[in-house]
């Protein structure tokens, strides 16, 4: 599972969510509900905290209507992408996208794949499928691949 945690504090407004404490809380508590392993208390404080794939879940369930069934494998099928891609990234990429998670959700830090979510044609396979074309890299384009060597030479 991931090793993602974050408060109702940190989603208010952001990732789909209502913009009042206990209104995230509550949505947060009704998606995690037949899965408790998903919240946990925060050390030292009164809060609690939930697992990132609570808000993949918020964010692929607001992203594409379907039937119940049809979430659940898609949401399985999003976790084990998200869990493997994390996997490929070192500890400052990791952080890197973890801030850029909790400024922006999720549309921000994956904006392709959200938007591609979005249109009802697409299945998982095909928004998650494809690759990369055999490049080195996600960037699609000269234009970006360039301004990914930019920002690597900025953050390096």
């Amino acid at each position: 599972m991931n090793d993602l945690w974050l408060t109702p504090q940190e989603c208010l407004g952001k990732y789909g969510f209502p913009t009042t404490p206990t209104n995230v809380r509550n949505q947060l508590n009704k998606l995690i509900e037949d899965r408790p392993e998903l919240k946990r208390k925060r050390e030292g404080t009164k809060a609690y905290e939930y697992n990132i794939t609570a808000l993949l879940e918020q964010e692929v369930n607001s992203a594409t209507p379907a039937s119940s069934t049809a979430k659940t494998s898609a949401s399985s099928k999003y976790d084990e992408v998200i869990c493997t891609i994390l996997n490929l990234l070192n500890d400052e990429e990791k952080i890197a996208a973890v801030e850029i998670f909790k400024l922006g959700g999720i549309s921000e830090l994956m904006p392709r794949v959200v938007a591609a979510s979005r249109n009802p044609q697409n299945t998982v396979e095909s928004v998650l499928g494809g690759g990369l074309s055999g490049r080195g890299n996600a960037a699609e384009t000269e234009e970006e691949q360039a301004q990914v060597a930019h920002k690597g030479k900025i953050a390096g």
